[in-house]
């Protein structure tokens, strides 16, 4: 019993909850093997070598600094990859998130944007200051429809730029953010008002190790740390929303009428 009553009662009441050495770490050593091959393979395209035991280390920061655009390739290439969507679209995982937004069935559950994320020691373009994920996402009308499956993939701390909470601040609802238009491999953002963050009085770094995960309320005030390590943080994520609420309606993809 991963979750029961009691723990989806905190979830309601702060608006995330972690759960410890749930996930099985031999399917996220295999996800990173298989990064380690993408970056293996451009790093010959390069005729860069790297120690086998320092690709995604050594790598990532690497490509980061001289070849941002092969950065931007790999990037893509994970979340793309069928061994990405193998290890995130795992039955256990939905299982989970069935049970966090008390739905009856999987088949009730839409999933969206599965992300592979990379956080470089020093990297400042890319962090996610504080927003709410129902300002990104608008498949459903409340917070609690909706919930943030987030996945440390190595050892996840403050030093290295693990996710900062403020619980409890889902009980605000959705709040109009201030957007950021995209730019230069620097993603769209919707941050929000510095006023209302003075109205949370407590903010955490959630510190989780490989083999654990978190759940977050899509209302939740949330941000990316900074990454002040020496080391890559990595880790995955993805969305899930019920889809048997009336207020569900997925945004159109415009590509796919051109």
């Amino acid at each position: 019993m991963l979750i029961n009553k009691s723990k989806i009662n905190f979830y309601k009441e702060h608006g995330y909850l972690i759960l410890r050495n749930c996930l099985d770490k031999k399917k996220i050593l295999t996800l990173q093997e298989n990064v380690e091959k993408l970056l293996s393979r451009e790093f010959k395209n390069l005729d860069i070598t790297i120690k086998k035991n320092n690709i995604i280390q050594k790598g990532f920061p690497l490509l980061k600094k001289k070849y941002p655009m092969v950065n931007s390739k790999i990037y893509r290439s994970i979340n793309r990859s069928y061994f990405f969507s193998k290890f995130i679209f795992h039955q256990q995982i939905s299982q989970l998130a069935k049970k966090i937004l008390e739905v009856k069935r999987t088949e009730f559950l839409g999933c969206i944007s599965p992300t592979y994320r990379i956080d470089v020691p020093g990297d400042k373009k890319n962090i996610r200051n504080w927003h709410q994920e129902s300002n990104y996402f608008k498949d459903v009308a409340h917070g609690h429809e909706a919930t943030v499956c987030w996945i440390p993939l190595n050892k996840s701390h403050a030093k290295n730029g693990s996710v900062i909470i403020a619980p409890g601040t889902h009980s605000y609802g959705n709040i109009k953010a201030n957007e950021i238009n995209a730019k230069a491999l620097k993603s769209q953002q919707f941050i929000l008002p510095k006023n209302v963050l003075k109205n949370s009085k407590k903010k955490i770094s959630i510190d989780a190790n490989i083999g654990d995960m978190a759940f977050i309320n899509f209302d939740l005030f949330h941000s990316s740390g900074k990454n002040q390590s020496s080391s890559v943080r990595n880790t995955a994520q993805i969305r899930f929303i019920r889809n048997d609420v009336l207020s569900y309606n997925p945004p159109m993809m415009a590509e796919l009428y051109d």
